[in-house]
């Protein structure tokens, strides 16, 4: 009888580990610490915008540079 629930307690285990995986990667991907394909850096290469044209491995203090003068200007 106990062959059901551990199925479905391993299903649980891999969907999660799939998911901190998915997160991990595109948490990484939106920082620009590692070039993978995640939605925002297609979108970032596509639209070429400054933070591509600096280079692939920006860091938060570029992006913050980069971000500061434009939330300046919103204000």
């Amino acid at each position: 009888m106990s062959q059901p629930r551990h199925r479905g307690y391993f299903i649980v285990l891999l969907s999660l580990i799939f998911g901190l995986i998915a997160l991990f990667t595109f948490v990484m991907g939106e920082f620009g610490l590692i070039p993978i394909l995640t939605f925002h850096g297609m979108w970032k290469r596509k639209s070429g915008s400054q933070i591509i044209l600096a280079n692939q491995s920006a860091n938060l203090s570029y992006i913050w540079k980069f971000l500061q003068p434009n939330l300046l200007n919103q204000a």
